[in-house]
């Protein structure tokens, strides 16, 4: 599956700092400001002729991640807002045998420790040991059957209810 970035703009406002702003546009090199890759590198690649980040979203890699710390925490109590622009190229789903559906593309706010810690399985859920923690997130699950489906989560510092 191939999913183009155009542009990413990201408001965030914390409650005793006063808001900030963090837009992209990928009219440049995101990684001359702060972007960077975490896991598989290959499945990222900016396009300088089209100003955009192409991504290949495949679920038998292990998590991989196109990321820019905010520099800061957002808590409970803390206003935000996201808004992006996607475009898929194209998407396939059930091209692993036995396995007709498919992950979800997802953008997401996270911790950076429990989003790279060694044990984490997406996909498993509310799970104390493999689970998610301290994310936002914003899915998209292609249509495998039950329609095409968004949806939002947000999953607690212990992968609690």
């Amino acid at each position: 599956m191939r999913v183009l970035l155009q542009s990413f703009v990201l408001l965030a406002a914390a409650s005793v700092a006063g808001a900030a702003t963090m837009q992209e546009d990928f009219a440049a090199d995101p990684a001359s400001r702060g972007w960077a890759n975490f896991g598989e590198s290959n499945l990222f690649a900016w396009n300088a002729a089209n100003e955009n980040l192409e991504v290949t979203w495949d679920s038998s890699k292990p998590n991989s991640y196109f990321l820019k710390p905010l520099g800061t925490i957002l808590a409970k109590d803390d206003d935000f807002s996201l808004a992006f622009d996607l475009w898929l190229d194209d998407i396939a789903y059930g091209t692993t045998t036995n396995k007709p559906y498919t992950f979800q593309i997802a953008i997401a706010l996270f911790n950076l420790a429990a989003a790279t810690r060694t044990n984490l399985f997406v996909g498993t859920g509310s799970s104390a040991a493999t689970g998610p923690r301290s994310t936002v997130e914003f899915n998209y699950f292609p249509d495998s059957g039950f329609g095409a489906t968004f949806s939002c989560i947000a999953v607690s510092s212990n992968n609690g209810s």
